[in-house]
């Protein structure tokens, strides 16, 4: 049994053409049983949450891609707030760690969150960085800041002092604004910004300082690129998804 830690996303925007960061802290816990046998083909069955069915076509996937004749069957268990993304990226870096260990192995934080982002199929381009540090928070847990693969950092062993509630979740669609139509240098200082606001939240997070007006920028932000319109801090999620937080 692997018990991982989830949370959410409270700085950075996904942008398309950009690779910011994100800061990401734990919320709750996700509990995964998992069983990894010899099978004559592979196989994967895990069952327990709404988001169960994404990370047991990842197990598949990345079964098929090692050449392995196993099964992975099991069951995904976390509080009824967590949301699909988290879950996700937790159960996915559980799958990749339970197959690794039934074979002799412990793989490194780097090479589990590399090998893990290209077997995604639900997350691409910026949206694979939200992806990618709710697996890293999963690894290390307490707060964690992720840009890219040489560009991680666990913040805080602990979760800041934050009160953090999943009010409800926003389905955007596309990305209402970008370069094609702001111009190239508008758009440029916009990601620039949000690029800048990651930066300082990770400071403040450090120093114990008030993040609330970044959150209230990034808000304003999310708004007019992705038309969100939640009344509180917007927090992406899967591709085409933010949850509107409730932070105290």
């Amino acid at each position: 049994m692997e018990i991982l830690p989830i949370g959410v996303v409270i700085l950075g925007l996904p942008l398309a053409n950009s690779e910011n960061g994100f800061i990401a802290v734990q919320t709750g816990a996700l509990k995964a049983t998992l069983d990894v046998k010899d099978c004559p083909s592979p196989r994967a069955r895990i069952t327990g949450h709404q988001a169960a069915g994404l990370v047991e076509r990842f197990a598949l996937r990345l079964l098929r891609e090692l050449g392995l004749g196993s099964c992975i069957m099991g069951e995904l268990s976390a509080e009824s707030l967590a949301i699909d993304a988290s879950v996700y990226a937790a159960g996915t870096a559980a799958v990749f760690l339970s197959i690794a260990r039934s074979h002799g192995e412990e793989p490194r934080i780097y090479e589990l969150l590399e090998y893990a982002s290209m077997l995604d199929e639900q997350a691409e381009g910026s949206w694979q960085g939200v992806v990618s540090t709710l697996r890293l928070l999963a690894l290390q847990g307490g707060a964690v800041v992720y840009r890219n693969l040489d560009e991680y950092a666990q913040l805080s062993e602990r979760p800041p002092g934050l009160e953090i509630v999943v009010r409800a979740s926003h389905k955007v669609g596309g990305q209402k604004h970008s370069e094609h139509d702001l111009g190239p240098d508008l758009y440029g200082a916009i990601i620039r910004t949000i690029g800048v606001l990651v930066l300082e939240g990770a400071v403040r997070l450090r120093e114990g300082e008030s993040i609330a007006p970044l959150l209230g920028l990034q808000k304003a932000i999310a708004s007019y690129i992705w038309a969100y319109n939640g009344e509180g801090p917007p927090s992406p999620g899967l591709p085409g998804t933010f949850y509107e937080l409730g932070v105290g």
